[in-house]
């Protein structure tokens, strides 16, 4: 089984403006017939707008984009489920 999607998000909160554009991709596996393991990544790019105008502020703009990387397991049974991930690897500074 195979899954895949795509998102799009716009936050704005006061004078920080965040955008971010992702696409996911998951897949099943049956290793048995009680034993289920998925596997998800995803990938995109994060947009970070700061305009402190709307504060009055003569600071400057301040913008950088960064990537967006994540993955996760999951595996199930009849008795019992487990699951991991790391929705996001690597943390913009």
């Amino acid at each position: 089984n195979n899954a895949a999607d795509l998102i799009v998000s716009h936050n704005k909160v006061g004078f920080q403006n965040i955008s971010s554009f992702m696409g996911s991709y998951s897949h099943a596996w049956t290793l048995s017939e009680n034993i289920r393991l998925s596997a998800g990544f995803r990938a995109g790019l994060g947009i970070y707008k700061w305009d402190p105008s709307a504060l009055n502020a003569s600071l400057g703009e301040a913008n950088s984009q960064y990537g967006i990387f994540g993955a996760g397991l999951h595996l199930d049974t009849k008795k019992f489920f487990v699951g991991v991930s790391l929705p996001q690897i690597v943390t913009p500074i």
